[in-house]
């Protein structure tokens, strides 16, 4: 399965207004034909390509081939990261998936390649959010996650200016917001499950034409592992609760029962939780959920109410996920793209900038979680930290510059019979944030220890919290690696700075509130 797979992280709202309008200069005759043959031409799909790698999972104990379900609905978040390497209409997208059941929390990374209405070479990350109603009813499993293949409409903004600070300064970012439908290979039958993602890309466009609307046809998916448990809890079923709700419940749970500890599993499964609720704590409904006929509708509601059916209703309301999954079934069946691109317009969640906000810990969530996962599958060969508390919790301003240190009497602490002198000139490996990594193509980077302590500094435009880790490869004492304390990067929301240029006109300043 895909997600979303093209590219794209940080969504662009219009400052003071409460339905969505078109951007200023957006021509709906000729942008509108843009995005219409835009869609045709990414309809050719042929399949013959594969980005398979199929992991074995080491420990049986906790590797699934299919996992419970919530009364048949299965709920996931993860980021993607995807690329287009050539100026062919193709891309290819990796995502780490959290899946979410009754009984815990389970990963699997999947990949997808895919023919999109684009010409250009690129680069770029997305974070997302999905739901399915499984055939099988009380569980999902790997096998029918794999044979669904994305289609995915996106609503796009283009130019430079758009991170004014950091490593993508000067460069031509789009963000992008939109939905994914998903279909079964060799059929153009939607199945009941959708995704919304938001991202941004960093292009070099051959044709640098202004086309509001990308589409994305997956011509091969693949999950490629089983789902790996990394921990259990005990979520009641209730055919008349919302599952978002449920997943909360379980979530908080967790962040309590892991409140305190230093231990390093429960310290990342405790800020896992923390960054997740920050989303679902969004996500929570009561009773029967009515959309109104117009205006704004909400995350919350837009989901609930896709989620109250089993299958579409025969006249779904104009914003809703139905009236847009029911306009794309249309074009699916027959090519006409006449009236997708109003669909799509109307059917995006219209409250950006609260969607935006629950989104902000998606991808260190969802990372966090990933770091449980290593932690569970690694052997005696590693040491990890054993205690990491709060100091390892950095506030850093959006645009500035932000350091992480670390010091030699820290290695030495968790390797008996070394001192802090042992690993002068030792480096110390620490993990890219996103946008060093857009911007250099390098996923670490290497501080060497000098006067007792490694600094690794970096800029950043977006108030997304980051997870860093830290390790020590091949130390004196013949270990595999030392890994350290993961660092926790928080900016403060309200002094976010991504898309506060006036290059990008005045109509689409981003999240400014």
């Amino acid at each position: 399965m895909k997600a979303f797979s093209m590219l794209l992280v940080f969504i662009a709202v219009l400052t003071g207004s409460v339905d969505f309008q078109f951007p200023s200069g957006f021509d709906s005759n000729r942008d509108g034909a843009v995005f219409m043959q835009s869609l045709a031409a990414a309809e050719h799909c042929d399949g013959t390509k594969g980005c398979a790698t199929n992991y074995s999972c080491n420990f049986p104990d906790r590797c699934f081939k299919k996992i419970p379900t919530f009364n048949g609905w299965t709920v996931w978040v993860g980021w993607a990261a995807s690329f287009s390497e050539s100026y062919a209409p193709e891309s290819e997208t990796y995502q780490w998936v959290a899946y979410f059941a009754p009984d815990g929390v389970y990963l699997t990374q999947q990949c997808a390649e895919a023919y999109y209405s684009g010409v250009d070479v690129n680069i770029g990350y997305n974070y997302f959010f999905g739901v399915a109603y499984s055939p099988q009813g009380a569980t999902i499993s790997r096998s029918y996650l794999t044979s669904l293949m994305g289609v995915s409409l996106s609503y796009n903004f283009l130019g430079m200016g758009l991170a004014p600070f950091g490593p993508l300064a000067n460069l031509n970012v789009g963000a992008s917001i939109g939905p994914t439908f998903f279909r079964k290979q060799g059929s153009d039958i939607l199945e009941r499950a959708v995704q919304l993602g938001a991202g941004f890309s960093v292009a070099y466009q051959l044709v640098p034409l202004p086309i509001p609307g990308t589409a994305t046809l997956d011509c091969f998916t693949n999950v490629n592992i089983d789902f790996v448990k990394i921990l259990n809890w005990a979520v009641n079923e209730d055919p008349n609760v919302n599952p978002m709700n449920k997943v909360r419940q379980g979530l908080q749970s967790v962040a309590n029962e892991t409140a305190g500890s230093g231990y390093f599993y429960d310290v990342q499964l405790n800020q896992m939780a923390q960054m997740m609720l920050t989303f679902f704590n969004t996500m929570q409904t009561a009773g029967t959920v009515t959309l109104p006929s117009s205006g704004n509708v909400g995350p919350a509601q837009y989901f609930a109410h896709f989620m109250q059916y089993t299958a579409t209703p025969a006249n779904p309301p104009v914003n809703s996920v139905d009236y847009l999954k029911k306009k794309t079934q249309e074009w699916l069946e027959s090519g006409n793209t006449d009236t997708l691109s109003e669909a799509l317009y109307r059917s995006i969640p219209l409250d950006f900038a609260s969607f935006y906000r629950s989104l902000r810990g998606i991808d260190a969530g969802t990372r966090l979680g990933f770091e449980t996962g290593y932690y569970l599958g690694t052997g005696a060969d590693y040491v990890y930290a054993e205690d990491c508390r709060s100091e390892n919790i950095i506030q850093c301003k959006p645009g500035e510059l932000c350091s992480i240190v670390v010091t030699a009497e820290e290695i030495a602490a968790l390797l008996p019979g070394t001192t802090a002198q042992s690993f002068e000139d030792k480096k110390v490996v620490f993990d890219n944030p996103t946008e060093q990594y857009l911007a250099t193509m390098n996923t670490e980077t290497s501080v060497t220890i000098k006067n007792g302590k490694a600094t690794y500094s970096f800029v950043q435009a977006s108030d997304f919290p980051l997870v860093i880790g830290a390790r020590v490869d091949d130390p004196i004492t013949g270990v595999t690696a030392v890994e350290l304390c993961r660092r926790i990067v928080q900016f403060p929301e309200s002094q976010r700075l991504l898309g506060q240029s006036s290059s990008i006109g005045p109509m689409l300043q981003l999240l400014l509130d």
